[in-house]
């Protein structure tokens, strides 16, 4: 039997999986590196670093730690300082979180010898810029609080567009026909939040119709679905336009994101999740009950009350470890770092 180095493992691994789904090099390639290069990747004539191994892994639906059991130890030291900076992140250590992110850019973004190398590194270092600016507190000012905050979002916002062309290009152009991974359509979302187009239900629904190809395992799908369909519903609600069937799909939604959640076992939004279910089914009690139709808001109401018990639960067993109950908020949190929490 043959034995194959690990640069012709991986792109025997990789072209199988781009077959099986009949993404095309052009698809797959696109904003990382050009066609023909991915062509020698997968037949291990050209070696990819670990950067664009893990988002060509990610473009085809696959989380990178279902391919690889071990990392060589050029890459477990940037991996293991990405895992120190997400967890300082995700507990609010925002001081030394930035000094840790300006040493990790010094080192991985400004030095990376491969173009696709350093884009993928500085889309990395703007998303967790963007993500410590947006969980920051906000203090008193001599023009206020909220024209502060409003400042923030926007640089936010003109990071996260930043981060995410550097890989997908001309977002405003929507993502029908592309082939993106987990990480680039939370991107997307980002944008979507900060731009807010006037056709973001669109965005939405396609968002979430991508995150619902097959190719998607169900660690990806659990890391993306759960957040769309929140942002897709609170602005459904915010913007007072939903009726009764808009309503109901929304909350179908939600419970197809628990389910998810359930089978990926994660709790990604789960809190927002739940708490949007409640609201939702709220609305739908009393408008079946203003229609005369007090069975179905009856059903609806008994749902509350699951969902309710289910948060508090949830709130419960996070405070007990001093965990927000939040998801702070941006998927680059859950590679890997979901693992050990």
């Amino acid at each position: 039997m043959k034995e194959y180095r690990e640069d012709e493992r991986f792109g025997y691994f990789l072209k199988e999986h781009r077959i099986k789904y009949a993404i095309t090099l052009e698809q797959l390639s696109e904003g990382l590196c050009s066609a023909s290069e991915l062509a020698r990747i997968e037949v291990g004539t050209r070696a990819a670093g670990k950067a664009l191994q893990d988002r060509l892994l990610q473009r085809l639906g696959i989380s990178p730690d279902v391919y690889e059991c071990l990392l060589f130890q050029e890459d477990y030291i940037p991996w293991k300082k990405r895992q120190q900076l997400l967890y300082l992140t995700a507990r609010g250590s925002r001081e030394k979180a930035y000094r840790l992110l300006e040493e990790y850019r010094e080192q991985y973004e400004v030095k990376a010898e491969k173009d696709v190398d350093r884009r993928l590194e500085r889309q990395f270092c703007l998303s967790m810029e963007a993500q410590l600016l947006q969980s920051g507190d906000v203090t008193e000012v001599p023009d206020g609080i909220w024209q502060q905050e409003k400042r923030q979002q926007e640089k936010a916002g003109d990071l996260f567009r930043e981060a995410l062309e550097l890989t997908v290009n001309s977002p405003s152009e929507g993502i029908r026909g592309r082939v993106c991974s987990v990480q680039e359509l939370n991107l997307l979302l980002e944008w979507i939040y900060h731009e807010r187009p006037q056709n973001r239900e669109e965005y939405y629904r396609e968002l979430l119709y991508q995150i619902g190809d097959s190719r998607f395992d169900a660690v990806s799908r659990a890391k993306i679905y759960p957040k769309v369909v929140y942002y897709l519903c609170r602005d459904g609600l915010a913007l007072r336009n939903w009726g009764l069937g808009e309503k109901a799909d929304g909350l179908a939604l939600c419970e197809e994101a628990m389910d998810r959640l359930r089978a990926a076992g994660r709790l990604h939004y789960l809190w927002e999740i739940l708490g949007m279910s409640e609201e939702l089914a709220r609305e739908i009690a009393a408008g079946q009950r203003a229609a005369g139709a007090p069975g179905k808001a009856e059903e609806a109401e008994k749902k509350i009350q699951r969902w309710r018990e289910q948060a508090e639960a949830l709130e419960a067993v996070h405070g007990e470890f001093g965990v927000p109950v939040e998801t702070r908020d941006f998927c680059w949190l859950y590679d890997n770092f979901s693992e050990s929490q």
